[in-house]
């Protein structure tokens, strides 16, 4: 059985919002949760949610960490649930703000809870869920690392955000964010290093995507790249 579960969360402190989308095989069968009664179902997809089993993939647009989930929708379906019958049961989604609905068709069971907070557009953020969640369950993937290219002139290094990475952080910084881009002598970093005992590449990240190095771990850490396409170096640095 999977659980496809998209949050709409925000973050007060840093005043970032937006969805964030999980993808799991949970332990539990999907008949065990449509065989309920009807009035236990959603404590039974609770229970599934608090213990969802292994992640198979996640796209985050705003940080794991001290968020408050305003909205969401969950799915708990067969593994054999197909697009076309995803799309079909979401598409009957029609909640109301502060109270959760719980619906079902076919394989599948959802359940969709809007804040009173967005009482007026409730539409609009279900609407929102709902595509999030799709998106993810077709790719099957998450986003993946944000992707930072190296391209090496001479003694001189030159870093910047990928296009698609960019597009990634913009909703966190604002309408017309543009990322700065990093040259560094290779005698520089060199120095650094000596002077540091550590890598460069870190502080370089933070004043590229102006975001401390936590919240980048969190959205997937960050792959260097050459003007190839081949990785360089992954921050945070994985284990042998």
């Amino acid at each position: 059985m999977m659980l496809l579960t998209a949050q709409w969360v925000r973050n007060e402190i840093h005043e970032w919002s937006g969805v964030n989308v999980f993808l799991y095989r949970a332990r539990a069968s999907i008949s065990s949760v449509q065989d309920s009664p009807a009035q236990e179902i959603a404590a039974r997809i609770e229970e599934i949610v608090n213990d969802p089993g292994d992640l198979v993939a996640s796209s985050y647009r705003v940080p794991p960490g001290g968020n408050s989930v305003l909205a969401y929708l969950d799915v708990i379906a067969s593994e054999d649930l197909g697009l076309p019958e995803l799309n079909a049961l979401l598409n009957q989604g029609n909640p109301n703000a502060g109270r959760p609905a719980v619906w079902q068709s076919g394989n599948g069971v959802a359940r969709c809870f809007v804040s009173t907070l967005y009482q007026a557009n409730t539409r609009k953020m279900f609407v929102q869920l709902r595509d999030s969640a799709l998106m993810l369950f077709e790719k099957r993937r998450g986003d993946g690392p944000l992707r930072v290219r190296v391209t090496t002139v001479d003694n001189q290094r030159l870093y910047e955000l990928e296009q698609p990475s960019t597009l990634r952080l913009s909703p966190l910084h604002g309408a017309g964010w543009t990322p700065r881009r990093i040259s560094v002598s290779q005698d520089d970093e060199h120095d650094y290093r000596l002077m540091r005992g550590e890598d460069i590449r870190p502080a370089i990240l933070e004043s590229l995507t102006e975001l401390e190095l936590p919240h980048l771990q969190g959205l997937g850490g960050v792959d260097f790249i050459d003007p190839g396409g081949r990785i360089l170096y992954h921050w945070p640095e994985r284990p042998c």
